[in-house]
């Protein structure tokens, strides 16, 4: 399957639909690791095509006064609301917007770790990120926006859908 395939199949869906999505990510390495490439492949049930104003917390602050409208993503603009985002310095750039679900452990997304190719532990892989990319130094998003040119797989019905 395509990348644009894949976003064909992805938008064809009602809003809100639950997916298993695999996607990875290339963390920079602290400076006393450079030139060590570190990848992370992480595989979990989300959500696409949901509306961030219509998420509980979202909704609440709003009434409550703690935020104004709802802008996308920093950095995104929007290419096809609530589904697909592009850079604004890289047009070429485009993210998909998931969010996580909340159902408890069997939900939660399990990532694996690699250092050049081999598999390591968390542990490992962690002490070489800068300290600001720790996993220890920030909350769940509501939402994540991986970069489409990330994402390895979506299954959906049943079928996984690899790229």
């Amino acid at each position: 399957m395509t990348t644009s395939e894949l976003l064909q199949e992805i938008m064809s869906r009602p809003k809100a639909s639950h997916a298993s999505l695999v996607w990875q990510s290339f963390p920079t390495p602290a400076a006393e690791f450079k030139g060590h490439t570190l990848q992370k492949i992480t595989r979990g049930v989300v959500r696409v095509g949901c509306q961030y104003e219509n998420l509980a917390p979202v909704k609440e602050a709003i009434e409550n006064g703690e935020r104004g409208t709802i802008q996308p993503p920093s950095g995104k603009v929007w290419e096809t609301y609530p589904y697909l985002l592009r850079g604004i310095k890289d047009p070429s750039q485009r993210y998909l917007q998931v969010t996580f679900n909340t159902g408890g452990k069997i939900q939660r997304p399990v990532s694996e770790y690699f250092v050049d190719g081999i598999a390591t532990s968390k542990e490992s892989f962690e002490s070489m990120l800068r300290l600001s990319d720790r996993s220890g130094s920030r909350s769940t998003p509501l939402v994540f926006t991986p970069k489409v040119e990330n994402i390895l797989g979506i299954k959906m019905d049943g079928e996984m859908h690899m790229i």
